[in-house]
């Protein structure tokens, strides 16, 4: 009697311990995740979860985000990027979809992503069956930065009512010639009154010459 009492304390912790874990066991979540990257500066993912067993306040879970940076050699190597997110998950869930986004991310600077989704409560229940659960890597498919098309310089406008500059006339330093190529008449022109006046005071003088001597 005395054995079989001793014998009934360790089965009971055994019951006790297979009770709990099986508890823990039945609050299950099963996720899967999809990168659905639309903006140059946000990352989204879609959740879709499943939930079994869970209690009526349902459980949490943290979605981190990884990313690889553009130039690592190292493939494996990856970074968090912002601080992570709660997820509630409510109980009875069926490949419910569920968007976790994470902003003012510099896509450009990554060509891969990661997320790793773990319970906030890992004895109450499991995702996946483990405590925490990395999906990926996602290959950047984020949009490209755009290139901004350069300027074109606008014309400097001209003040209304501002005057036309007029050109200046070249100055007429010389004598206006005429159209015949340049010659100016006007020195044969003296030259020949000069020689008419000359004539006829030799015809003058000529005449009274002869008046003189007739006399």
């Amino acid at each position: 009697m005395r054995f079989t009492k001793l014998l009934g304390v360790p089965v009971m912790v055994v019951g006790i311990t297979m009770l709990l874990t099986a508890t823990a066991y039945a609050n299950h979540a099963q996720v899967q995740a999809k990168l659905d990257c639309t903006s140059q500066t946000e990352v989204c993912f879609d959740l879709t979860v499943s939930t079994s067993d869970f209690p009526a306040e349902g459980r949490d879970v943290t979605v981190a985000l990884l990313g690889h940076m553009k130039g690592d050699a190292d493939a494996k190597h990856f970074v968090p990027v912002g601080q992570p997110k709660t997820v509630h998950l409510d109980q009875n869930l069926d490949n419910a979809m569920i968007k976790v986004c994470f902003s003012d991310v510099m896509t450009t600077d990554f060509d891969s992503f990661e997320i790793v989704v773990a319970a906030v409560h890992p004895q109450d229940f499991q995702v996946n069956g483990k405590a925490r659960v990395t999906f990926g890597p996602f290959a950047n498919n984020c949009p490209a930065p755009t290139p901004s098309p350069t300027p074109t310089p606008a014309p400097t406008p001209t003040p209304s009512g501002a005057p036309t500059p007029t050109p200046t006339p070249s100055a007429n330093t010389g004598a206006v010639l005429a159209s015949t190529g340049g010659f100016d008449f006007r020195f044969p022109l003296i030259g020949l009154a000069i020689l008419v006046a000359g004539a006829t005071l030799f015809v003058v003088s000529a005449s009274r010459g002869r008046s003189t001597s007739d006399r």
